[in-house]
């Protein structure tokens, strides 16, 4: 099955003409385990199972979401390519906030919002951000600060450096 591209206009041109988004929809399958009611605008909630972190899920085909926007562009997606929420809302279906992307852009998203795990949030964390900044400011030998914090020499230059913990030390002067 072939598409007409006639009449299509991309997103951003729309945006930079100031034109409407064409009204999203899903349709079939997935339809009836979507909540399209509070409008285009809004998220459209997946009222199926979710995952562990949140999102719909579709037995053995994968995540709601991935499957709702490949319905509505009718185009399988490539295993390199990921769907993206400009929401932020792991269980939205509405295909006008879901963005195709690469992980790297993905992660990059993550970062720029600010919703990766870092410091004391990282479940792997042995310090935390008051720990950082006293061997930020402390002159002792990095030995004795990893000895004393239970952390590794090597953290303890990075803390220093401003390689790692540098959110949580940039305001210190040296």
């Amino acid at each position: 099955m072939t598409r007409s591209l006639e009449g299509y206009i991309p997103t951003p041109l729309r945006r930079k003409l100031g034109l409407p988004a064409p009204a999203a929809r899903v349709s079939g399958v997935l339809s009836d385990r979507i909540d399209s009611s509070a409008g285009n605008g809004a998220c459209w909630p997946w009222l199926g199972p979710l995952d562990r972190y949140g999102y719909g899920v579709v037995t053995r085909t994968g995540r709601a979401h991935r499957l709702a926007w490949q319905e509505h562009h009718g185009r399988k997606l490539s295993r390199d390519e990921v769907v993206r929420h400009s929401c932020d809302n792991p269980c939205c279906c509405n295909p006008a906030h879901l963005v195709v992307c690469t992980q790297a852009d993905n992660i990059d998203d993550r970062v720029q919002k600010e919703r990766s795990a870092k410091g004391q949030t990282n479940g792997r964390a042995k310090l935390t951000a008051t720990k950082a900044r006293e061997i930020y400011k402390s002159g002792v030998a990095p030995s004795v600060m990893a000895e004393r914090y239970g952390i590794d020499e090597s953290t303890v230059r990075g803390i220093r450096t401003g390689k790692t913990w540098g959110w949580a030390t940039r305001d210190i002067p040296k």
